[in-house]
């Protein structure tokens, strides 16, 4: 079983990249489907936004040059400012939030409260991704290895302590961690560790190896890659999206069963490499991707359950508790710089909120292209970045 039996995220609603441990995307409260601006508060990096909630409801944007705290109201707590620039956070229930500083150079845990460093870790090639955290309450993340090519995957002790790790034979992408199993996508496969970084298993959509990772395999071919980290599907089985030499669509690991559930697509799943493939709440969920201008559902065997248009570019998706979903649409920065004006595109960026029957709700209009980065607040606010500010919708 992968349900979880300890909760190192606390009570926060949206306290890393993906949205949950689970990585799937969604928010544990319901979503405030009202539209109207709650409040924005200039942020004035660029680029590289990624979004967090903490334990109190504090809300985290880390950028190209700042890590800023804003308070659920809209008022500054704190800001960090280093030029070399921050990677994804993860905000912890102990009241830290971890993220990799200085283009990778030190893993830092700084104090939600205050800004101020608890411990850090230096050593080059700390991941831009967001760290997470196994069940047991260590710190995961990975780190350019130190004995060659390829990336280890390291687990450390909340107060910065190593406790081990695992050579990768590539850059694995977010990790899964979940009751005593952490999952990474390492090369063409999909690899599961206990919680004390021993191998328990290796999978893709042709077979599974359990308990020998010895067995002569190419862990790296080619033509076969994962388009999305491990999500958690059900209490036993891991979803995925994969592509290989002629095609893509959704790998189901049956982790209880130790067998490939499901792999494949239909002529309807023509699922692109893109991210992120939400993974909705509920008995029977629903697999939700992007597909250039069009939202579309999937159920677990492939089979469309809706689909809708966007009247521009989706770059983003996130789920609520209870199956809303939230987009974030809109015209790239360089076409708006150029033809904003010429082609009146002034309406032609914000988020789209549908509810759990593809029905819409609302559309909110930003001042501008949107940032990727969405999360959701504690009162169910849903937080986006567009023309240097990050703005509370609720």
């Amino acid at each position: 079983m992968i349900g979880a039996r300890t909760n190192p995220f606390g009570s926060s609603p949206w306290p890393m990249d993906f949205g949950n441990p689970g990585n799937t995307s969604v928010a544990s409260v319901a979503a405030s489907m009202a539209g109207q601006t709650l409040w924005s508060v200039p942020i004035s990096s660029e680029w590289g936004y990624e979004i967090v909630v903490g334990e109190d409801g504090c809300v985290f944007v880390a950028s190209s040059d700042c890590l800023l705290a804003v308070e659920p109201d809209g008022g500054i707590r704190w800001r960090h400012r280093l030029g070399g620039g921050f990677g994804a956070p993860t905000a912890f229930a102990d009241g830290s939030i971890v993220l990799a500083e200085d283009v990778g150079r030190r893993l830092v845990a700084r104090d939600q409260a205050t800004g101020d460093e608890r411990w850090s870790v230096s050593g080059e090639g700390w991941s831009l991704r967001r760290p997470t955290a196994t069940s047991d309450g260590n710190v995961i993340q990975q780190r350019g290895s130190s004995v060659g090519s390829g990336t280890e995957l390291c687990c450390l002790s909340f107060e910065g302590n190593p406790r081990w790790s695992y050579q990768l034979s590539r850059s694995g992408g977010e990790a899964l961690a979940l009751n005593g199993l952490v999952l990474i996508a390492d090369g063409s496969y999909l690899t599961g560790l206990n919680n004390e970084g021993q191998f328990l298993w290796l999978a893709n959509r042709q077979l599974f190896i359990f308990g020998d990772s010895s067995r002569d395999v190419e862990r790296v071919i080619k033509s076969e890659h994962f388009w999305t980290p491990p999500m958690r599907l059900d209490e036993s089985q891991i979803v995925a999206g994969c592509k290989w030499h002629d095609g893509h669509g959704i790998l189901i690991l049956d982790l209880a069963k130790r067998t490939v559930a499901f792999c494949g697509g239909t002529a309807s799943m023509a699922l692109p490499f893109r991210q992120p493939l939400v993974v909705t709440p509920g008995p029977q969920p629903h697999l939700v991707g992007a597909f250039g201008t069009a939202l579309m559902a999937f159920d677990v065997y492939g089979r469309l359950i809706f689909e809708r248009a966007a009247p521009q570019e989706i770059n983003n998706i996130l789920s609520d508790s209870i199956g809303n979903l939230i987009v974030s649409e809109g015209v790239a920065p360089d076409y708006w710089k150029k033809y904003k004006d010429a082609y009146n595109l002034h309406d032609s960026c914000g988020l789209l909120a549908f509810n759990a029957a593809g029905e819409q709700v609302f559309r909110w209009i930003a001042p501008g292209p949107m940032a990727g980065a969405l999360a959701v607040g504690k009162a169910g606010e849903i937080y986006c970045v567009s023309e240097g500010k990050l703005w509370a919708v609720g």
